[in-house]
């Protein structure tokens, strides 16, 4: 939360120096035990939050320290005339790529991290031990990344929906949710886009090996997507709406409908009724448990 808190009150493209303390080595194994996995830049598994995924979380990139000084004009051009950065649309960047792979480079296991970030045009995560719900959307639109909101645009029905449900006490405050109710928020994909087809395969794939990350770490109640095409495009494109069969990274899980007012199917008093028995899902045990399957290619949005 520190971060995210960090990442409201920068600017976009503010540099930033950040000391984060990398995880340290997993507990030894027994001789029968298989040794931990790892993830990004030799992170174990059950070693704590590996600190690129805690900066990509909170809103942060690589400082573009080896961009020349025509494209650090380009963009600043671009702010001046009002219009945002958007950090996956530099020109030579690979739009779909990992945003903590530059990152990784700098990482080392049980060593502290100390790196400059960029502040990106994003929505840092609201998320905390204990939580009772989390829950997922895409990728921020540029309404949420604005305002530092999530589903925060009026007419979304996901803030009434969830007051009516009890799951929060004052609209339209994700800190709130979160400190009183125990209501997270995350998404699949980090970048702000105007539309979900902007979004490449690799980003998805990075997206759900983070959240998946996310959740093994933090252990949330439940894990609550939003947006079939979404979570279909990121993870399983043969997925359902209602409960997940196999949860989510060894948590009950549930996919939900576009809270979106354009979405018609979904009435205000429907979502409500969904996210309430969703939370109500808190304690359950998936009755399988496989590996999270990812599609290969993203779905029509």
């Amino acid at each position: 939360m520190a971060l995210a808190r960090l990442h409201l009150t920068l600017p976009v493209d503010a540099l930033v120096r950040l000391r984060l303390a990398s995880p340290g080595p997993a507990a030894s194994t027994g001789p029968s035990e298989p040794a931990a996995s790892t993830g990004p830049a030799g992170h174990a598994a059950g070693a704590g939050p590996d600190p690129i995924d805690l900066l990509v979380g909170a809103g942060f990139l690589h400082a573009d320290g080896d961009r020349d000084d025509g494209d650090r004009d380009e963009r600043a051009t671009r702010r001046a005339g009002g219009e945002r950065s958007d950090p996956g649309a530099d020109p030579g960047a690979d739009p779909g790529a990992d945003p903590g792979a530059d990152l990784s480079n700098s990482v080392m296991v049980g060593q502290p991290v100390e790196l400059t970030v960029r502040r990106a045009w994003s929505l840092a995560d609201r998320v905390g031990p204990g939580m009772r719900l989390l829950v997922c959307g895409l990728n921020p639109s540029p309404y949420a990344a604005d305002h530092g909101i999530a589903f925060g645009r009026p007419g979304n029905r996901f803030w009434p929906a969830l007051l009516a449900a009890g799951l929060a006490g004052v609209d339209r405050d994700p800190d709130a949710a979160l400190a009183g109710h125990g209501i997270g928020f995350t998404d699949l994909v980090k970048r702000t886009t105007r539309t979900a087809a902007e979004l490449g395969a690799a980003e998805y794939r990075a997206g759900a090996e983070r959240l998946e990350r996310l959740v093994e770490w933090l252990e949330p109640g439940v894990v609550c997507f939003l947006g079939l095409s979404g979570y279909r495009a990121a993870i399983n494109r043969r997925a359902v709406a209602g409960v997940l069969p196999d949860g989510f990274a060894g948590r009950p899980a549930v996919l939900i409908g576009n809270p979106s007012g354009l979405n018609a199917h979904l009435t205000p008093a429907r979502l409500a009724a969904e996210l309430a028995a969703a939370a109500a899902l808190t304690g359950t045990v998936p009755p399988r448990s496989t590996p999270v399957h990812r599609s290969a290619a993203p779905a029509s949005a």
